[in-house]
């Protein structure tokens, strides 16, 4: 892999990153309050949060269907279901990580502030 030397400053440190499991041009990360996507492999980023902002400690994305995507915060859990573009928020309680299940992607772990977590 080639640096461009350009460091990334999105006004936060980078807490998470998701590669596309089919598209290695496709990236994830978040910083701030705040999630950005680049479709040409980190030369360009876009913002993907509107008025729902948090800080992403965890990003996944679904190997079976890569337009879903998982985030942990202390905010709790988001899922986009469009690659990023729109979030909804699943679970309030402050989460550390989120897994999801290798085969039944209709399975989510994660670890909260209260205990484990599951979703089918």
């Amino acid at each position: 892999m080639e640096s461009s030397g350009t460091p990334l400053f999105f006004g936060g440190g980078l807490t998470a990153i998701a590669i596309h499991p089919e598209d290695n041009q496709m990236l994830y990360v978040s910083s701030g309050n705040q999630i950005h996507k680049s479709e040409d492999g980190g030369n360009t980023w876009m913002p993907k949060l509107g008025n729902e902002r948090f800080a992403a400690d965890r990003l996944r994305i679904d190997k079976n269907n890569p337009a879903f995507l998982y985030a942990a915060s202390s905010k709790g859990i988001y899922v986009s279901k469009d690659a990023g573009e729109t979030w909804v928020k699943k679970w309030s309680q402050p989460t550390w990580d989120i897994r999801i299940h290798p085969v039944q992607s209709d399975i989510v772990y994660a670890i909260t502030a209260v205990g484990s977590f599951s979703d089918y």
